[in-house]
């Protein structure tokens, strides 16, 4: 099997933020964002680019520290990388308890030679909530739907899929966006640790003014051991796990580390049956 990476300049960018691992009440709340890209024209990206900033009147890249936060809350510095795909990482805090929240500001700076437009601002996917063993379900369900997340603009804030017109990002310009994670005040508390994953965020710009360019969503490739240039490095694409077999440069061959028969049970016979709980990804259950 063979996973491709294309390198394409694009006349498009989509600003995707992935929120993930937050953990609240007895444990670690943390966020992570990422930018990936989505494009229909080509073009350079020497004449369309738009990039993280700590700064609205130039491009700085700096550490992202917390614009603003409750008492007791802790939270680390956001990272900016602008190398190759723009990406913002590093959000995390601690939270203890409803009615507290931190606030991360930045900026996304026209770079290029056109007028970017804001034309999407989607969410990708679906969250998730997790408690640890022994956390009350019913209590859980209810703190978890206690914790939101917002993305504010100059303008308005955002929880919903949005199109957008009428938005220019003007040539060697600014805006601000800030990243709201919040536990609800007065919300009901779990009887222990749980984590919250949020659904993926994308900005959505280009050259045009068109709320119907929508981002595309992609599934999250991640190396878990070792490197893409040895043998037995492991690496997972969405839910499923693979070995690496070789590396040519271009692309790396990959092989299935769990049996492809997923959420099924094959006997003696090769008489097939379903999994009495299947869950639809590639590891030791599907015997």
């Amino acid at each position: 099997m063979e996973h491709k990476r294309n390198q394409k300049l694009i006349i498009i960018l989509a600003l995707v933020f992935s929120i993930a691992s937050l953990s609240i009440g007895f444990a670690a709340f943390s966020a992570t964002l990422s930018i990936s890209s989505s494009a229909n024209v080509s073009a350079s990206q020497d004449t369309f680019s738009v990039k993280f900033s700590t700064s609205k009147d130039s491009l700085v890249v700096e550490p992202l520290k917390p614009s603003s936060k409750t008492n007791g809350v802790t939270a680390s510095d956001g990272i900016i990388d602008n190398s190759a795909n723009p990406t913002l990482r590093n959000l995390s805090a601690t939270f203890t308890g409803p009615g507290q929240y931190v606030e991360y500001t930045f900026y996304a700076r026209n770079e290029g030679e056109y007028t970017a437009y804001l034309n999407n601002l989607s969410f990708l996917g679906k969250g998730t909530c997790k408690g640890e063993e022994g956390t009350t379900d019913s209590l859980l369900r209810e703190a978890c739907a206690s914790i939101q997340m917002l993305i504010i603009s100059d303008t308005r804030t955002y929880f919903e899929n949005t199109p957008i017109s009428g938005h220019p990002l003007y040539k060697n310009t600014g805006e601000m966006y800030k990243v709201k994670i919040e536990y609800l005040d007065a919300s009901p508390r779990a009887d222990g640790p749980f984590s919250v994953t949020f659904p993926d965020i994308a900005l959505v710009y280009s050259s045009v003014d068109d709320p119907t360019i929508t981002p595309q969503e992609s599934t999250p490739v991640k190396l878990e051991s070792g490197d893409l240039n040895t043998p037995g490095s492991v690496v997972s694409i969405g839910n499923e796990k693979f070995y690496v077999l070789g590396n040519d440069g271009g692309s790396v061959k990959l092989l299935a580390k769990y049996n492809l028969l997923v959420g099924y049970s094959a006997d003696e016979n090769w008489n097939v049956t379903p999994l009495s709980f299947t869950t639809g990804i590639q590891d030791e259950t599907a015997l």
